[in-house]
């Protein structure tokens, strides 16, 4: 993980994985979010979103920051999804925090060839930390009809 101390999004890799760091200050990422947009094109209504990434956090400065995650059908409205939420520690510590994060998004009715909406939050809660995150996977599970079937 990188030491930088000007505000921003970094690109990094952490044990050859490439993921995204944030040095959220001032008004950089303060509020601030990434938006993953994803379209189904499984031929058939995908009825579950299985999430799972991981959050490094080294909180060099002693204050704390959300990251949190919402979903949405219309890049407009996002639901929140409070599994997937995450607040830095407060303490000023130089050991890495490394957080695996997952959940099953079920109830979605995202038709074929429609798209969809992932969305990371990060704000200050108490002062700031960097974020990391990488390894980030999405399963779906499609809807069955009546008989069962696909």
């Amino acid at each position: 993980m990188g030491l930088v101390n000007t505000g921003g999004v970094y690109g990094v890799d952490i044990a050859g994985n490439q993921g995204l760091m944030v040095q959220p200050v001032a008004d950089d990422f303060t509020p601030g979010s990434f938006i993953l947009k994803i379209q189904n094109n499984t031929g058939v209504e995908v009825a579950v979103l299985s999430i799972a990434y991981t959050i490094y956090v080294l909180n060099d400065q002693p204050r704390s920051n959300s990251f949190n995650f919402s979903v949405s059908y219309d890049n407009v409205t996002y639901n929140p999804i409070a599994d997937l939420d995450y607040a830095s520690p407060e303490a000023m510590d130089f050991t890495p925090y490394i957080t695996p994060k997952s959940s099953s998004i079920t109830g979605l009715a995202i038709p074929d060839g429609a798209v969809f909406y992932l969305r990371w939050t990060g704000d200050d809660v108490r002062g700031f930390s960097k974020i990391f995150g990488n390894q980030t996977s999405i399963y779906y599970q499609v809807k069955e009809d009546a008989d069962g079937k696909n």
